[in-house]
């Protein structure tokens, strides 16, 4: 792959890192390790550019589809809030320390193979500031953005349930047959049999709808009490079994899904703020 050919997308670049890779194990001759070597740095610089792109490409798109907000007293359609900042709010306090989690697309743990997970400790209220959410914009480039249900305890460095310091909500994620399940929560919803989400989710649209669904609690309750409703309510409405510890994470809207080639945005599609909660 010579330097005046470079690819235009990231399936191209994996697809030229593995040519290279070949070549140069193939080859002892130090001058063609020299040019295969400059072409992998020009590889390198070619997905740098690539990123920057896909970033601004997705800050483009969440504007577009950013949220009234749910918090000005007299909102215009002058004044949108990013979806994330609408959903944090909706779900916690200024003061609470969250944790968001992101996972990497590209970066791999060198032993296992898995990938790179990066947990950062915040206030909500930093975490929504306007710099804040283009950096997560930037990072969403490569690395999924994900918020653990639970806040923590002030310094924590650790997403465990020793750090935690506040349940407050109870959540499925429905990935399985999620436009019956949704609509089986609705309605629940109109027979009265539970109060409406605080927040709907669509996680991911590609190859189908998946959905992540939260309540807030009318009080906080222990790590035990919180996992029983949630493994109570995954099993009501067939969701994920596996989604019920208390540090649970879900996906912040506003941001790419990276796990499928199509990148779906992560969608908010529904705030309840003052729903009457579980």
């Amino acid at each position: 792959m010579c330097s005046n050919n470079m690819p235009e997308t990231h399936a191209e670049v994996c697809a030229g890192y593995a040519a290279l890779a070949q070549r140069i194990a193939a080859t002892t001759d130090v001058s063609v390790l020299v040019v295969l070597g400059a072409e992998l740095l020009a590889l390198g610089e070619q997905e740098k550019e690539l990123q920057k792109d896909e970033a601004a490409q997705i800050f483009a798109l969440v504007e577009s589809q950013a949220v009234p907000s749910l918090f000005d007293p007299a909102p215009t359609n002058k004044h949108t809030t990013h979806p994330a900042e609408t959903y944090l709010r909706a779900l916690f306090d200024p003061e609470d320390i969250l944790c968001l989690t992101f996972i990497s697309a590209t970066d791999k743990f060198q032993h296992s193979g898995a990938p790179l997970v990066r947990n950062v400790f915040i206030s909500m209220r930093n975490a929504v500031s306007p710099a804040a959410l283009k950096r997560w914009v930037a990072r969403s480039a490569t690395e999924n953005v994900f918020v653990s249900m639970a806040t923590f305890k002030s310094g924590s460095k650790q997403r465990t349930k020793e750090n935690i310091a506040v349940n407050r909500h109870v959540w499925i994620e429905i990935d399985d047959d999620a436009d019956a399940a949704l609509a089986a929560v609705r309605a629940a919803v109109d027979a009265g049999e539970l109060p409406a989400p605080t927040v709907v989710v669509r996680s991911s649209c590609s190859p189908r709808n998946k959905f992540q669904i939260v309540w807030n609690l009318q009080e906080t309750g222990s790590i035990e009490e919180v996992e029983t409703v949630t493994r109570n309510m995954c099993a009501r409405f067939k969701a994920d079994p596996a989604s019920v510890d208390a540090g649970r994470v879900l996906r912040l809207p506003g941001y790419a899904n990276l796990k499928y080639p199509e990148r779906p945005i992560v969608t908010l599609m529904e705030v309840n703020s003052n729903a009457e909660g579980i």
